[in-house]
Parts: C-alpha cells; sequence; structure tokens
C-alpha cells in the first residue's frame, strides 16, 4: 500500500469493512476501553520478574512474556469492536473470557491425547461448551432483535439480507464467535511480532511522539497515523497466516509463507464479510488500538537474548516465548549504588 491509512476502496460498495463499522470512524475510543487496556497493561506488567535467566532487573523495571501482557487488552480491543455494547454485559463479558480459556485450554490438552478420547477431553475441560452455548444465546437473540439491540455495523453484516436464505441465528452467532477468537488470537500474535521488531529496529519514542495523547484520539485519528500504520501494515503482509493451522503449528517468527486466507464462514450468508480485507482491517484496528494504549503507559524493550535470537532470523523463536522488560513510565528511578 502506498497510502498510510486503510485502503478503504477495498471494502465492497454494499457493505463496509470491520473499521468502517466503528460507528462512522469519528467517535472517541470509548473511555471505558482505554481504562481496561491501561488497567491490564499495568496489571500484567506488575506480574513481571526482576530475574530473567542471568540478568537482574533493577529501578522499577520487570521481565514479563511479550504475549501475556498484551493478550488481554488485545482481546478487548477486539471485544469491542466486535459486539459493541453487548460486550459490556456482565454475564456476555464473563462468557467471553471462559470461552477464549476453554478453546485454548482444549486445543493445548488434546495434543497430548489420544485422538479417539480427544471428545472427552474438549467435553470435560470446556464444561460442555457452557461458556460458548451461553455466548450463542445471547448472540442469536442479538441478531433476532437488531432493530432494538444496539449491535455494531459489524455484526450487522453477518444478517442475511431479505430475500436470501435465512440462516438460523444459532448458527450465524457461533460462527461469529469462531470469527472473532480466530482474528483476536491473530492480532495477538501480529502485534507481539510487531512490537519485538519495532524494538529491534525502531525508536519507540518516534512512535510516542506521533501517538501523541492516546485520550484525545478517534478511530478515524487512529488510522491516520503514517508510522504506526506502516509498522503494523509490514507486519501483517509477513505474518497474516500465522494461525492457518493453530492447532498443531507453532507460531514462530519465521515460518509464516504469506497466504492470505479467507476467513468466511461459508454458512452464514452473503453478507458476512467475507474478504481479506475485512479481516485484515480488523486485526489492523484491534493492533492499534491496543499499541497506541500501551506505549504511552509502558517503557518497553526485548531481552537480549530475544534481540539477538530476531536479529539473526532464528527459526526456532516462538513469538509465544518472546520476553521484554518493561516498567511503567511514572517511575521514578532510584540510586541503587
Amino acid at each position: 500500500m502506498t497510502s498510510h491509512a486503510y485502503d478503504h476502496s477495498r471494502c465492497k460498495s454494499s457493505q463496509k469493512c470491520s473499521f468502517c463499522s466503528i460507528a462512522d470512524g469519528s467517535e472517541y475510543v470509548a473511555p471505558g476501553l482505554q481504562a481496561s487496556i491501561k488497567e491490564n497493561i499495568l496489571t500484567e506488567a506488575s506480574r513481571g520478574s526482576s530475574f530473567s535467566g542471568r540478568i537482574w532487573y533493577y529501578n522499577g523495571w520487570k521481565s514479563v512474556n511479550l504475549r501475556a501482557l498484551l493478550k488481554p487488552s488485545v482481546f478487548a480491543a477486539s471485544t469491542a469492536i466486535f459486539f459493541g455494547q453487548i460486550a459490556r454485559e456482565q454475564d456476555f463479558a464473563s462468557s467471553l473470557i471462559r470461552y477464549a480459556l476453554d478453546m485454548e485450554l482444549s486445543d493445548n490438552t488434546q495434543q497430548y491425547v489420544p485422538v479417539f478420547i480427544a471428545p472427552t477431553v474438549h467435553f470435560i475441560v470446556t464444561r460442555n461448551e457452557r461458556a460458548k452455548h451461553t455466548l450463542i444465546q445471547r448472540l442469536a437473540l442479538a441478531l433476532e432483535q437488531a432493530e432494538e439491540e444496539k449491535l455494531p455495523k459489524f455484526l450487522r453484516t453477518a444478517i442475511v439480507a431479505p430475500g436470501k436464505e435465512q440462516a438460523k441465528s444459532s448458527v450465524v452467532a457461533e460462527a461469529i464467535l469462531s470469527e472473532w477468537l480466530k482474528l483476536s488470537n491473530q492480532a495477538l500474535l501480529i502485534l507481539t511480532h510487531t512490537i519485538v521488531q519495532a524494538c529491534v529496529q525502531l525508536d519507540l519514542e518516534s512512535l510516542r511522539r506521533e501517538i501523541g495523547d492516546p485520550k484525545l484520539r478517534t478511530y478515524e485519528g487512529l488510522d491516520n497515523l503514517p508510522l504506526l500504520h506502516r509498522v503494523l501494515e509490514e507486519s501483517l503482509e509477513d505474518y497474516f497466516d500465522i494461525l492457518r493451522d493453530v492447532d498443531r503449528q507453532e507460531a514462530t517468527v519465521a515460518n509464516s509463507v504469506n497466504l492470505l486466507q479467507d476467513f468466511s464462514p461459508h454458512h452464514t450468508g452473503e453478507n458476512w464479510p467475507s474478504t481479506v480485507a475485512d479481516a485484515r482491517a480488523s486485526i489492523l484496528l484491534t493492533s492499534k488500538i491496543t499499541l497506541a494504549y500501551l506505549l504511552p503507559v509502558l517503557n518497553i524493550q526485548v531481552d537480549q537474548e530475544t534481540a539477538s535470537r530476531f536479529k539473526n532470523h532464528d527459526q526456532s523463536l516462538l513469538l509465544h516465548h518472546v520476553k521484554v522488560a518493561v516498567r511503567d513510565r511514572t517511575y521514578v528511578e532510584e540510586d541503587y549504588f
């Protein structure tokens, strides 16, 4: 792309992409989402360790797993994009968290058990998919009562237009959940790679200066930050398909083959945002929101071992094992010596 902003010309004329779906783009990022991301970031940072390998961190610095640091905030941003005001309902929000944990635990567990008992393991781990069923019921109701519900346009595109064969609301709801989880994990991995790349190759202060005061940023404003957009676009181009076989393939820094995959749930009707452009837009916006509220809160640098392996294009460097050193930007240094 030559433009620094998202290319909306790729959106279908009959529907808008997931970026367009956030109101009209001119709204400020919800204060609740801003506060949630900041709280998540500081909470995860506080759980870091003062020791990492042979390195001792002091003066407020701590070693944390980068994926763990980012995950709560990435999922909070993607949830706001996908589900809008529904995500503010306590039962729905807690069920979303439980659903994501259930699926991750089930996938990880099933790698170590025989195939013939995998369904039983899934049943036990997910408690017969209790969280998933709760979410499907609520989403199905929202889709059936779309006129009364304040649904984001991104969800409205999943409703089959008049004259088309109507898919069951529960089927559409299940497909939406699947896409939300897939794109959230995709954004998490791409943002993990982006931060490693930015720490090694860029001056993060230049990104902070471009972002400015994140509280004053609208969704449209986030879409018009050239440097932020460029570094995320580069990661997206290289690692868009990193989850194409998430159950069996480790996500490494160097194992992507740049194969753009269609995320469309084929059984939900023609109006679902079925293009790669829609998926890209969702991932980009999720990543931009998270990064725009992370950098002003934390100083962050990749640890020496990870930086060295990244520069040497180490094929075995797993993204979910990357560690970084972080510190609250309000921290006042003390004289330890």
